[in-house]
């Protein structure tokens, strides 16, 4: 007990210390939760946000996927192609070499067929 005051005045003077600091605790209670809510609300939005981008992009991967798919796919059928267009032109060279009297006029021949396909 003070010297100054009686024990009721100190007990409302405490009692007083104790509703402003409870009062003042609410307030900031009430500034914090307000503060985190609103950044949760932000941070829901922005997760939403990433999750229809990668949404997006797993839709542009799959489109992605199924062209190389497409285009592999040519590839291969293009291969073939090329594939039996040497084999022909083996076939004919050799054809070519073999009816010429001589390899040079042979290689003479062949050159000509080819400059002929070049020029088209």
């Amino acid at each position: 007990m003070s010297d100054y005051y009686t024990e009721s005045q100190m007990q409302r003077i405490e009692q007083a210390a104790y509703d402003g600091a409870t009062l003042e605790a609410g307030k900031e209670w009430e500034r914090q939760r307000y503060e985190f809510g609103a950044t949760e609300a932000e941070l829901a939005a922005r997760i939403a946000e990433l999750e229809a981008e990668v949404t997006k992009c797993h839709e542009l991967q799959d489109s992605y996927c199924d062209r190389i798919a497409e285009l592999e796919a040519e590839n291969a059928g293009l291969k073939a192609v090329i594939d039996q267009l040497i084999e022909a032109g083996e076939k004919m060279f050799t054809t070519v070499i073999a009816a010429a009297d001589s390899y040079d006029e042979g290689m003479r021949e062949w050159d000509k067929i080819v400059n002929d396909w070049k020029e088209g």
